[in-house]
């Protein structure tokens, strides 16, 4: 589910809706030596906000948001 998915909802679902419903099932993950001009493609091609930040063991090492990027500059 994208934000524009969560932001369609009417208040009175979201106040009944747990994070397990709105979560992204399939989330889209990156390593951590991924370029960010890579990372920025890579939200461009598949019309995502965000991406997670795993390591090769598959260890959450933190996320990715298109505004991280833009605040530093990447185009």
């Amino acid at each position: 589910m994208e934000t524009s998915d969560v932001c369609s909802k009417s208040t009175t679902t979201l106040s009944t809706m747990t994070a397990t419903d709105i979560m992204s099932k399939n989330p889209i993950t990156v390593a951590p030596e991924l370029l960010a001009f890579d990372a920025l493609t890579t939200l461009k091609i598949k019309g995502i906000g965000q991406l997670i930040v795993q390591d090769s063991a598959g260890v959450y090492r933190g996320m990715i948001h298109i505004l991280d990027l833009i605040k530093k500059g990447i185009q």
